[in-house]
């Protein structure tokens, strides 16, 4: 889908950091991360950083680990 202003639209499905241990699906095919949205109001344009969760993420440079229960 692409608009006459902004150009392109990106769609996103992110798994919003749910732990893989859910009764009701089977977690191991789901990606837990989460998106980080850049946004230049002046030129209105962004830019989208995923951050995929396993049993670390990195951040910015920083390590972030998963609790034992969380795993």
């Amino acid at each position: 889908m692409t608009s006459g202003v902004f150009g392109a639209y990106n769609y996103y499905q992110l798994g919003a950091m749910h732990r893989r241990s859910a009764t009701y699906t089977d977690g191991e095919k789901w990606s837990t991360g989460f998106m980080l949205a850049h946004i230049d109001t002046k030129t209105q344009s962004t830019c989208f950083e995923y951050i995929d969760i396993r049993d670390h993420a990195v951040v910015g440079g920083k390590y972030y680990n998963r609790a034992v229960d969380e795993v």
